[in-house]
């Protein structure tokens, strides 16, 4: 899942493509590559599309103890992955 992106996602035929890069090139685009589809269910999809829209990662499940030093979240890098990393690096 970690390199699943929007453009993956088939919602109408509720099926996700995951791609196997055997070898890429200089920008990190496959130039060597198996594919293969899986079928979700309409909940999955859901989630994904959550995941997708989300602008925050929640620290702690959302169950944080507040500080006045500290947020209860990062904010995710925007970028096409469902799965994206969090900012933690913050000025």
């Amino acid at each position: 899942m970690l390199e699943v992106k929007s453009e993956d996602i088939d919602r109408e035929n509720k099926r996700l493509r995951l791609v196997n890069s055997l070898e890429e090139d200089e920008h990190g685009s496959p130039l060597k590559f198996t594919e293969r589809y899986i079928d979700v269910n309409y909940q999955a999809l859901k989630l994904i599309d959550g995941a997708i829209t989300s602008t925050a990662y929640e620290k702690s499940n959302g169950d944080m103890k507040t500080m006045a030093n500290k947020r209860s979240y990062n904010d995710l890098v925007k970028n096409d992955y469902v799965v994206r990393a969090s900012i933690t690096q913050t000025e």
